[in-house]
């Protein structure tokens, strides 16, 4: 089986609208072979940045993506803060969400995330590293 893999927004995002490395990694976990872990704060921010007018998604689109990921997913359900990136307090919700899911890994393209370079002992990985570490197509 893969990894319990936290995917920051940015990555959601750049597999809705691209073709690269963050769209072969949710791809993976919509087919499973990557558990992926999800909270109620990540799907909420994930829907607002793909509201956006500079991505223009339809709504059908931003709909039927949170369906497919949410489907897929282990929502986790985290019983506590963190305040942990004093720059850029959403992160945290990331870091949230993995401790409370017992992440293994946690992928992101943020610099905030990825300066850490793990947190609590859960790696911090760019896109293409996760691909390279945990298998690609």
């Amino acid at each position: 089986m893969g990894a319990r893999v936290v995917l920051d927004t940015n990555i959601l995002v750049s597999a809705l609208g691209w073709r690269g490395a963050p769209h072969q990694i949710v791809r993976s976990c919509l087919d499973h072979r990557h558990d992926l872990l999800l909270s109620p704060d990540l799907l909420e921010e994930v829907e607002r940045v793909l509201n956006y007018p500079k991505f223009r998604f339809s709504p059908a689109e931003i709909t039927d993506y949170l369906a497919l990921l949410t489907a897929a997913a282990e929502i986790v359900r985290p019983d506590f803060r963190i305040a942990f990136i004093e720059a850029d307090p959403s992160d945290d919700r990331v870091l949230e969400c993995a401790l409370a899911g017992r992440a293994e890994v946690i992928v992101s393209g943020d610099g905030h995330l990825l300066s850490l370079g793990e947190f609590e002992t859960i790696p911090i990985l760019r896109a293409q590293a996760f691909l390279d570490g945990y298998g690609q197509d």
